[in-house]
């Protein structure tokens, strides 16, 4: 009886320790970290899922979503590009389309594309020191995915800015602070929970650096 007995202690045992190594991995911060294949979901489900469920998203479990969150950095900072891009045009009487107009944008958004890079390994290094173990790339989905909102009003800016309406300028606006929303949540969530001047060092970093990276370009 009690050889007969092992195995089936056995097998019960194993469905109890298999959930519990998956939390483990799962709250470290350095789950699946390849594109989009732990979350089983595409591009549209991410961003449905991001509408209806954000805290979900930007809580502390990494769901191997970097690949999103760089496609979503990156569509921000073309769409900031091509908003100074559009507001140049907008702003001149004459006709025809200047290259220091275009060159202009791609220096505005790499403003903000080279101080979102450093701010990237910044809150990976400060976690690391508070002994924090989040790696850059989940700091890359998270950050990328708090850029989804800033994307879509720079968006929604650019076809009102072309048709000569006002509000334009608001919804760039907003877009551009939720970017410093954004540096603002990842520091205060993750690097250095509940310590707001942490978190507003980091934010008031990543203002002047992209000042001053804008001012040297």
């Amino acid at each position: 009886m009690s050889e007969e007995n092992k195995p089936e202690e056995h097998e019960a045992g194993k469905p109890e320790s298999e959930p519990q190594e998956s939390v483990v991995e799962d709250n470290s911060g350095a789950g699946d970290t390849s594109g989009n294949g732990k979350a089983g979901m595409s591009y549209p489900q991410y961003l449905a899922a991001l509408y209806k469920r954000p805290d979900e998203l930007l809580d502390g479990t990494m769901r191997g979503l970097r690949l999103f969150g760089l496609i979503n950095m990156s569509a921000l900072l073309v769409l900031i590009a091509l908003s100074s891009f559009v507001q140049r045009i907008a702003m001149t009487t004459t006709s025809g389309v200047r290259f220091s107009w275009l060159l202009n944008g791609i220096k505005f958004g790499l403003s903000f594309a080279i101080p979102i890079a450093i701010v990237l390994f910044a809150l990976q290094w400060y976690a690391k020191r508070q002994e924090r173990e989040y790696s850059l790339d989940f700091f890359i989905e998270k950050f990328g995915t708090a850029m989804a909102l800033p994307a879509v009003l720079v968006a929604i800016a650019i076809p009102l800015n072309l048709l000569g309406v006002t509000m334009h300028s608001w919804f760039r606006g907003a877009g551009l602070f939720f970017i410093y929303i954004g540096v603002f949540l990842m520091s205060y969530l993750f690097v250095a929970p509940q310590r707001l001047k942490v978190a507003v060092v980091f934010t008031l970093a990543f203002y002047f650096a992209y000042r001053l990276i804008w001012l040297l370009m």
